[in-house]
């Protein structure tokens, strides 16, 4: 990752050469937001992108040469004034961002849950007692009608 030098001004432009491609750079301040234009290799790439501190500027699909972001100290809004001072322009090359940052979520086997929907026992209260399956439980119930259509 590669901070660039951005200033605390409003509006400015920044050329300059990263992993052998030639990108231009212009940050605008519109009614408090920032805006984005990067220009690749005399090719236009995104147009204008609000920026957002923490996130990266560019979509997927057009990082195959790396990608930008604007990062702050305490993820507030990106504002010019604090440029170069609590935020920054950084540039994240494409090896970078083909490591895995966090490790996949875990995955929970349906071994571990009662398909009746009961919770697995390691999740269970003190006290705890399996409830009854539904085969039991309809043949309660029917029993329990039976005696009450028999009647005295």
């Amino acid at each position: 990752m590669k901070v660039l030098p951005i200033a605390a001004l409003p509006n400015q432009q920044l050329s300059v050469i990263l992993d052998n491609n030639q990108w231009n750079i212009t940050i605008n301040d519109v009614n408090g937001a920032i805006a984005v234009t990067l220009v690749k290799n005399s090719e236009i790439i995104v147009q204008n992108a609000r920026a957002v501190a923490g996130m990266r500027i560019l979509q997927a699909k057009y990082q195959e040469d790396g990608n930008f972001a604007i990062i702050s100290n305490n993820q507030g809004v990106p504002d010019y004034t604090q440029f170069g001072i609590t935020q920054f322009l950084v540039y994240i090359s494409q090896v970078e961002l083909e490591i895995p940052t966090a490790p996949p979520p875990a995955v929970i086997p349906a071994t571990y849950f009662d398909p009746l929907g009961g919770l697995p026992l390691r999740f269970a209260p003190q006290g705890y007692a399996e409830a009854t399956t539904r085969s039991s439980a309809a043949t309660f119930a029917v029993s329990t009608t039976f005696e009450a259509v028999k009647g005295p």
